[in-house]
């Protein structure tokens, strides 16, 4: 039987914060909202089998839906082995420049932020959307763009049809972290990309690598390649890789 880890034993290992972006407007309705559920039902047992099996690193998880408004799942990222998924209902229109301003100011370690004050790994942010915003989406993401977190983030968007590739393409800063799909393939794909994102996230300290986020993207678009890793900085005094950098 897996044993439990303490708050901490938590505390003292990286953190790999792996943040969801859920669409959950009234175009998600039935199928795709459906696929999401089942998806991550599947997906969080396998990360939580992955993390009691991993002592490198703690998983954090947090959902951001928006539909008219925002709505996290908790009021902080949860440990995953504590972690418990709520299904998600669809209806309203889609305020995605409302998450992407809740995002920005959740990335932060200021009061009220979501990044603790000791050892990060680079945040892994997933998006998923089927439409256009109804809302200002574009001046929301280049003032998010300035975060310092967000940019060093590994970013991977899931298109459904009816969403902007060029806006998706904007948000997670390559083609090749845009992963287009439909309603029948969403539940498997989602399933990977959620469980690859804790497995290669949480095994790297690095500030968003490119052959972080292709590692991830790999199972379910092939044709990415994965670049060669860069060399990693010398180690310093402080376990702490972003310490002198962010707020």
């Amino acid at each position: 039987m897996p044993i439990k880890t303490t708050d901490q034993e938590i505390g003292a290992r990286p953190l790999t914060p792996i943040f969801f972006l859920v669409d959950t407007s009234g175009s998600m309705v039935n199928d795709p909202i459906e696929a999401v559920n089942a998806a991550m039902r599947q997906a969080i047992p396998e990360i939580k089998n992955f993390a009691q099996e991993n002592a490198d690193s703690s998983i954090l998880v947090n959902v951001l839906e928006f539909s008219t408004g925002v709505n996290w799942m908790s009021e902080k990222p949860v440990n995953v082995e504590d972690f418990n998924w709520y299904d998600l209902k669809a209806s309203g229109l889609t305020a995605m420049g409302a998450a992407f301003g809740e995002l920005n100011n959740k990335l932060s370690r200021k009061a009220g932020g979501f990044l603790q004050e000791h050892a990060n790994n680079a945040p892994i942010i997933v998006l998923l959307t089927d439409g256009a915003p109804t809302d200002d989406a574009q001046s929301e993401l280049e003032d998010l763009k300035k975060n310092k977190w967000f940019s060093y983030a590994i970013k991977i968007a899931i298109e459904l049809p009816g969403a902007i590739h060029s806006s998706l393409v904007e948000f997670v800063g390559s083609e090749e972290g845009v992963i287009p799909t439909d309603t029948n393939k969403l539940k498997e794909l989602l399933k990977v990309i959620a469980v690859n994102s804790a497995k290669i996230g949480s095994q790297s300290s690095t500030r968003g690598k490119a052959n972080t986020a292709a590692s991830i993207v790999k199972p379910v678009k092939p044709e990415v390649e994965i670049p060669e890793p860069q060399p990693e900085s010398e180690p310093t005094d402080s376990d702490d890789p972003f310490k002198d950098i962010f707020d």
